[in-house]
């Protein structure tokens, strides 16, 4: 990020960042997304790995955490999209649920699809098409 905003002409504040992945890279989004929410508007995560193997504190960790010290209107705005023959499909549908339990508001988006390459190209421009709605 550091990189980034030094080179290029853009606007190196929350409000014009957002972070997404495909996968693990959608496990990775949620993790630093809610690690740092002071650093990102909106997380886009595409047949997420929600819950990472081996991996603690988890994403929801950081959402709980940040609701009961009542910070929750700090994290940043989520997008969960997920195919419906996904493997990860019942992971994505607890985490949801845990939104819900939280009173978190996202955007959940399920579709006929695998984990796959197929499934994911369809993704791209959307998560384009929503940080360009949102960014400030």
């Amino acid at each position: 990020i550091p990189y980034i905003e030094s080179t290029y002409a853009i606007r190196a504040e929350r409000g014009s960042r957002a972070i997404g992945g495909l996968s693990m890279g959608g496990y990775g989004s949620l993790y630093y997304g809610t690690l740092h929410p002071e650093m990102f508007c909106h997380v886009y995560a595409c047949s997420a790995a929600v819950y990472g193997a081996g991996m603690t504190p988890q994403p929801i960790d950081f959402i709980t955490r940040a609701v009961a010290s009542g910070r929750d209107r700090e994290l940043p705005g989520f997008t969960i999209e997920i195919g419906t023959e996904d493997f990860l499909f019942a992971d994505n549908e607890r985490f949801i649920k845990e939104l819900d339990r939280c009173n978190i508001p996202y955007e959940y988006i399920t579709r006929s699809g695998a984990h796959d390459w197929k499934f994911w190209n369809a993704c791209s421009p959307k998560i384009i098409r929503k940080v360009l709605t949102i960014f400030e």
